[in-house]
């Protein structure tokens, strides 16, 4: 299990099995853990899900995303802490979700 310290200072668990749960689902991102990490750490964008849970987004243009986003599903507990969900890509962001926090230009 690796820790990752997000956008905003919480420590996210990242466990081999959620990495594993990812690639499953979406076997496109079986050599993308450092996006997804990154995405995590740096994302251009997070959501807040319909359940609490948080969206960050980040979008690629190089392959193989092709001008998709990243976008990792985490959930915070308390104040400091929390943990990774799921991944996807995805052509467009919702835009129906709250959104939290945007990068600046």
């Amino acid at each position: 299990m690796i820790v990752v310290l997000a956008w905003n200072g919480r420590a996210l668990r990242f466990p081999d099995e959620r990495w594993q749960h990812i690639v499953d689902r979406h076997p496109n991102l079986a050599s993308e853990r450092d996006r997804t990490i990154e995405t995590i750490r740096h994302p251009d964008r997070v959501q807040l899900g319909y359940a609490g849970e948080r969206l960050a987004s980040r979008r690629y243009s190089e392959a193989p995303f092709d001008g998709n986003h990243l976008v990792v599903v985490y959930l915070e507990e308390g104040t400091n802490g929390g943990f990774v969900v799921t991944a996807y890509l995805t052509r467009r962001l919702s835009v129906r979700r709250s959104t939290l926090w945007t990068r600046s230009p």
